[in-house]
């Protein structure tokens, strides 16, 4: 937020400016720059500043919004600027991590169903995950733009998922063998080892053994 003093003195430079345009248009077309001279430093728009309207804030001014950067962006967050949804210009590095943390957030929130962006990857995940009955229900909606929609399981007030995360990322590639019997898998009890996208689920209730 910027200084009351210094939200004040632009405002009494754009009065200043406002008061004598006439006159500097009338001067200009005259080409008297012994008068323009005379006239007042601040009676030059050049003096004045863009501010945002609700901080006060000089820098990284957005003057389709009239606001900073940083203000907008808490306001588009907030779904306070219509028409203005949040997007990134950089491309997804690890879609799959992206899917298992909206699964984590929904199952954290308790709710019903959670979608995401559909890739032949992530619905073979998804198909997975329900056969393993970690989920309800599996849909892939929509014709060019598809999505994935899944319908979590509950226990009362609980998720059925304890736990998920993704084993092979994107920085590292653990080697491990496939055996159903091996701990690395986990097939001992512990959880499910889903592949191709290698994630391990923790299902609620069950016996947990250090691995090895």
């Amino acid at each position: 937020m910027a200084k009351a003093s210094w939200i004040e003195r632009e405002k009494k430079k754009r009065e200043t400016v406002k008061k004598y345009a006439a006159l500097r248009a009338e001067l200009k077309a005259k080409k008297d720059y012994a008068g323009l001279a005379k006239l007042p430093r601040n009676a030059s728009p050049v003096r004045t500043v863009n501010r945002c309207q609700m901080s006060g804030r000089r820098r990284g001014y957005l003057r389709k919004f009239g606001c900073s950067r940083l203000t907008f962006r808490e306001a588009a967050l907030n779904g306070l600027i219509p028409g203005v949804t949040k997007a990134s210009g950089k491309p997804m590095t690890d879609p799959i991590s992206d899917m298992l943390a909206r699964i984590r957030n929904a199952n954290l929130a308790l709710l019903p169903e959670v979608e995401f962006p559909h890739s032949k990857l992530k619905e073979s995940v998804a198909v997975i995950l329900k056969r393993e009955g970690y989920i309800a229900e599996c849909v892939v909606e929509g014709k060019t733009a598809r999505k994935i929609k899944l319908k979590l399981k509950y226990q009362g007030r609980k998720g059925v998922i304890e736990g998920l995360r993704r084993i092979s990322t994107p920085g590292l590639r653990p080697l491990c063998t496939l055996n159903r019997n091996s701990p690395r898998a986990g097939r001992d009890g512990n959880g499910d080892c889903l592949h191709p996208a290698r994630c391990d689920v923790r299902r609620r209730g069950a016996q947990t053994e250090p691995r090895r």
